[in-house]
C-alpha cells in the first residue's frame, strides 16, 4: 500500500533557495522577539520566573503562582508566591521528539550544514528542548557537537546509532546508505548484538515477498535472546505493516514506531500492547494522504498562523511543495483509509498513551523541525485530548530519551523550561504564545544581569 513504501532513497543535497532564510526581520510581539537567536549567550546569573503558573511533577494540573530562580541552568528555588502584579505566564517543561532525521529534508533531499542548524533553531523555536536523532549519518554527531561549543539555538540532542535494515533488492538498487547499517544474515546480526552497539538497536522492517533474509519473527526472536543477554534494549519501525507489528510484538520487541491498524486486535489477545513504548508518528501518515491536494493547501496556512517563526522561516512555497507528490487516485483513497484505521486503533486503546512517545518523524514528507512536533501533538489531542498530550510531549517523551530534566520542572534540576501567555493545556492553539524558552543556562530572549543590589536585598 501506498503509506508503507516510506522513504528508502538516496539523499542529495539541495539548497535553500526554495526556503525563506533566516534573518528576517520580525515583528515586535513576544513569539518574534524570542526568534532573534542566530548567535546566543549564556546567562550564569540568576533569572527569575515571577508570577507563573508551572506544571506539577507527575500531574495535569498547574502549581499556585510562584516564583521560580534559576542558577547557571538549574532550578534553586521555587516558592509560592501570595501577591504580585501583571499577568500569570504558564511554564511548561520543555518538550521533546523522539523521533527526528536532521539530515533529510522534508521536501526532499539531504540537507546541508546550514540547514541542519536552521533545524535545530526551529525545533528550539517551538518548545523543543530535547530530540532523538534516528537515522543521521556519523558527520551529523560533529556536526552537533559544533553547536553545542558555539552555543547555538539548538535543543539537548541524544544521537541513536545507525538503523540496522535487511539486505534486499530494493537496498542493493541504492548502494551506500548513511545512517543505516544493511544486515545480510542472523548469524552478522548475533555478531554486531554481541559487539554491544548504543542501545536501543533500531530495526527497520517491512515485510517484503521474494526476499531471501528478511527480519521475520524467527530472526527477531533470537535476535531479542541475544539482546537481552547483552542488556541491549530493541526498538521497530514497522511503517504501520500489520504483519510486521505482528512479528515484532510476538518476538517481545518493547519499543514501537509507525502507527498500528485497527484490524490487528483482531488477531491479538487483550493486553498484548499493555508493556509496548510506542511512538505512533501519525503525522507522517496525515501528510502523506493530503500531500498534493487542496486540504494539504489548507493545512500549510493554518499552521504558519499557528506559527509565525515556520511562516517567516520554513515554510515553502506552495507552488513548489504542492507538487512533490504524484499520487494516484486509488492509492490516495488507500491512503486515507489507512490513516483512519490508525486513528481508529488509538481510539480504542487509549490505555496506551500510559507509554506513549512524542515521535514527529520530521524528515518525512512535509514533517518540518518544531510544527512537525506540534502537528503531532494537535492529532494525539484529538483522541487523547491536551493535557494527555503535553504529559506525552514532556514526562514521557524526554525520560524516554534521558533529557536532563526528564520532562519535569523540579528544584535543583537542570531547568528546561517553556513559557506561555496563554494555557497550552486549554487549547493547543495557545502554544502559538511561546515567548520564553530556558535550556540550561541558555535562554531566549537572554536576561539582563541582576543588579547586585537587587540579589543582596532578596538574600535579607
Amino acid at each position: 500500500m501506498f503509506v508503507k513504501r516510506v522513504i528508502l532513497g538516496k539523499r542529495k543535497k539541495r539548497h535553500f533557495s526554495r526556503f525563506r532564510q533566516i534573518g528576517v526581520l520580525f515583528e515586535s510581539s513576544f513569539f518574534s522577539l524570542m526568534l532573534l537567536f542566530i548567535t546566543s549567550s549564556v546567562n550564569p546569573e540568576s533569572i527569575i520566573l515571577n508570577p507563573v503558573r508551572y506544571l506539577l511533577p507527575g500531574k495535569k494540573e498547574y502549581s499556585e503562582p510562584s516564583e521560580i530562580r534559576i542558577e547557571k541552568g538549574k532550578i534553586i528555588s521555587i516558592r509560592k508566591i501570595n501577591s504580585f502584579s501583571g499577568k500569570v505566564s504558564y511554564a511548561l517543561p520543555g518538550f521533546c521528539d523522539a523521533n527526528v532525521t536532521l539530515s533529510t529534508d522534508s521536501l526532499g533531499g539531504q540537507k546541508d550544514r546550514a540547514g541542519i542548524f536552521l533545524s535545530l533553531q526551529s525545533f528550539f523555536a517551538h518548545g523543543f528542548t530535547g530530540i532523538l536523532s534516528v537515522g543521521d549519518p556519523a558527520w551529523v554527531e560533529t556536526l552537533l557537537k559544533d553547536a553545542q561549543r558555539l552555543k547555538r539555538s539548538s535543543p539537548w540532542v541524544k544521537k541513536s546509532d545507525t538503523l540496522w535494515i535487511a539486505e534486499s533488492s530494493e537496498t542493493k538498487k541504492l548502494g551506500n546508505l548513511p545512517g543505516y547499517n544493511v544486515i545480510r544474515s542472523s548469524r552478522e546480526a548475533v555478531t554486531n548484538m554481541k559487539k554491544r552497539p548504543t542501545s536501543p538497536v533500531h530495526l527497520f522492517y517491512r515485510y517484503q515477498e521474494g526476499e531471501s533474509f528478511v527480519f521475520d519473527g524467527p530472526f527477531l526472536y533470537q535476535l531479542k535472546k541475544t539482546a537481552d543477554a547483552e542488556k541491549i534494549k530493541l526498538a521497530l519501525s514497522a511503517f504501520g505493516d500489520e504483519f510486521s507489528i505482528l512479528e515484532g510484538i510476538n518476538a517481545g520487541i518493547p519499543i514501537l514506531y509507525h502507527p498500528i491498524p485497527e484490524g490487528i486486535t483482531e488477531r491479538t489477545s487483550p493486553g498484548v500492547f499493555q508493556n509496548l513504548i510506542w511512538g505512533p508518528m501519525f503525522s507522517v501518515y496525515y501528510y502523506q494522504k493530503i500531500a498534493g491536494t487542496p486540504e494539504w493547501e489548507a493545512d500549510l496556512i493554518a499552521i504558519k498562523e499557528w506559527s509565525p517563526y515556520f511562516a517567516k522561516n520554513i515554510a515553502p512555497e506552495p507552488e513548489f511543495a504542492g507538487k512533490l507528490t504524484h499520487i494516484q487516485e486509488e492509492d490516495r483513497k488507500d491512503a486515507e483509509k489507512e490513516y483512519n484505521s490508525y486513528l481508529a486503533f488509538l481510539g480504542r486503546q487509549k490505555n496506551l498513551s500510559q507509554r506513549m512517545l512524542l515521535a514527529s518523524g520530521t524528515g518525512y514528507l512535509h514533517v518540518h523541525p518544531g510544527i512537525g512536533g506540534w502537528k503531532e501533538m494537535e492529532i494525539l489531542a484529538g483522541a487523547l485530548g491536551n493535557e494527555e498530550t503535553i504529559r506525552i510531549a514532556t514526562e514521557s517523551t524526554c525520560s524516554f530519551i534521558e533529557a536532563p530534566h526528564e520532562g519535569k520542572i523540579r528544584e535543583d534540576k537542570p531547568a528546561f523550561i517553556n513559557i506561555f501567555t496563554e494555557d497550552p493545556l486549554v487549547d493547543l492553539k495557545n502554544l502559538k504564545s511561546l515567548r520564553k524558552i530556558i535550556a540550561g543556562e541558555i535562554s531566549y530572549p537572554s536576561e539582563k544581569r541582576e543588579p547586585a543590589s537587587s540579589q543582596k536585598k532578596r538574600k535579607k
